[in-house]
């Protein structure tokens, strides 16, 4: 499975982070190539090339907000500013830690012009005036989201962004973040004490966690070691979700480096703000609802629970001391208040109903093809399969390994071109029919395949709809049943 597997690149990213990009007769690369900014302001009608950094690959939100943003930029400024997106900027994120963190900073330094990088991120860089967007059970709602985001607050909480040598532009939202549990749904502090969470790295949300008793790490999702993951829906992960326990949103702030924001001539300044801004809007107009996500996410065979009443407050109460911290900062104090007066002031959208069997009479539900399989991808084999983009097929080499498991994938592609990645998705078996859906928006593309067991116990696989063309080619062998990926 390659990293841009539903959606082509709109703009090849650079090689290197950082490298200096030879700038054709008339064009002007900003900051980059020097390290830093220029204080003389580029002249209006200048061609102008900015790249934007992004821990994400094409296929997800925060891809598809880059991409309209770059579309909002070409028009308004008749092509002569070119938005290029630099696609997972710092690497696999299977093998970089505090991945958002690395792009933040390379947008600070200059070694990008811009990047968008998730509210989280910032309270590890200094900048403790996003942190009311991560209070524990502050913002639960799709509504209050784009109300916080699209008011004066936003500009509030981006004033701190100086601090980390960027300006902020517009704050994107991306989606509700809820806890799937790998042995069950996660709905009371008791379901958290002593365990292991896989979560982005974030001050907040490791105080959150903690005072659960829980710890927290960003290495690849594995049941193994973690009790659950701190997801959205429209990302498919593997466990059972908890609906109405919702923690905090997230959302993508767009940002570009304070010296190069300044190099840019006065005019081209606003063409980029006022993308940035119809790039918000569209973003609020566009993005599915947490109950849209979260129904697609049952349709691809996920299972839903909700919280009573009782552990709710339980979990609210337990996450107050987290609350109370982030208020001793009168800034955030005001900015909290003002979002609980906004949250007072409208009706909230119910949960997502419960879907699906957290598990059987007997404990998880399983299927036979439960285990772990392997196989490799050649070239000959993907371009047979119809694929003739050589990025494509050159990403899609390699070996892969699925890991099936009570409904939840997950796929370790060791690829010699882009190192390893990993991907989980959610799998549902129909007799001898197996769906499988991957991260992505709602209503992308699921592969379905038919599927029999040889006298080898080998899986063997054939396509019965499978849009991604490189993935046609995982019928062309045998899948190898391993005891240990």
């Amino acid at each position: 499975m390659s990293m841009n597997r539903t959606r082509e690149e709109s703009s090849r990213p650079l090689g290197a982070v950082g490298r200096c990009v030879a700038a054709l007769a008339g064009v002007l690369l900003l900051a980059g190539c020097s390290g830093g900014g220029d204080d003389a302001e580029a002249a209006p009608g200048d061609t102008i090339t900015l790249r934007v950094g992004t821990d994400d690959r094409p296929g997800r939100p925060a891809a598809d907000q880059i991409e309209h943003f770059a579309d909002e930029v070409a028009k308004l400024s008749d092509g002569r500013i070119t938005i290029e997106p630099v696609w997972q900027a710092v690497g696999n994120q299977a093998h970089r830690p505090d991945w958002d963190q690395q792009v933040a900073r390379l947008v600070g330094d200059g070694e990008l012009e811009m990047g968008l990088v998730p509210s989280r991120a910032w309270d590890t860089e200094g900048v403790t005036t996003m942190r009311p967007l991560s209070a524990p059970f502050l913002i639960t709602d799709d509504s209050l989201l784009a109300d916080v985001l699209t008011g004066d607050l936003a500009g509030t909480m981006m004033s701190g962004l100086p601090a980390a040598g960027v300006e902020g532009l517009a704050i994107f939202p991306e989606g509700l973040r809820h806890p799937f549990g790998y042995d069950g749904p996660l709905v009371a502090p008791d379901d958290y004490d002593g365990s292991v969470m896989r979560v982005h790295p974030s001050s907040i949300a490791t105080a959150v966690f903690a005072a659960l008793g829980a710890e927290t790490n960003d290495a690849p999702p594995d049941a193994g070691e973690h009790a659950g993951i701190e997801s959205s829906f429209h990302l498919v992960p593997g466990g059972v979700a908890a609906s109405n326990v919702t923690f905090y949103p997230k959302a993508n702030v767009l940002v570009i480096n304070a010296d190069t924001l300044g190099g840019i001539a006065a005019g081209d300044r606003e063409i980029v703000e006022q993308a940035a801004t119809n790039t918000l809007t569209w973003s609020v107009d566009t993005i599915p609802s947490d109950a849209e996500a979260a129904e697609a996410f049952c349709e691809a065979g996920g299972a839903i629970a909700h919280a009573d009443d009782k552990d709710l407050d339980a979990l609210v109460a337990a996450t107050r001391p987290v609350m109370d911290d982030l208020k001793s900062d009168a800034a955030n104090a005001e900015v909290i208040a003002d979002i609980e007066k906004l949250k007072d002031s409208a009706e909230p959208a119910p949960p997502a109903p419960e879907c699906g069997e957290a598990d059987g009479p007997d404990g998880p539900v399983d299927t036979v093809l439960d285990g772990t399989w392997r196989f490799e991808l050649t070239e000959e084999a993907i371009r047979a399969a119809g694929e003739t983009d050589t990025r494509q097929i050159a990403s899609n080499e390699g070996l892969h390994t699925f890991i099936l498991k009570e409904g939840t994938f997950t796929l370790l592609h060791d690829s010699p071109t882009i190192g390893t990645t990993t991907t989980e998705g959610r799998y549902v078996v129909k007799g001898d029919r197996l769906d499988m859906t991957w991260p992505s928006e709602p209503g992308s593309p699921t592969d379905s395949w038919s599927w029999a067991l040889d006298e080898d116990d080998h899986l063997r696989v054939s396509v019965l709809d499978v849009p991604y063309v490189p993935a046609r080619a995982y019928a062309s062998q045998p899948w190898e049943r391993i005891d240990n990926p």
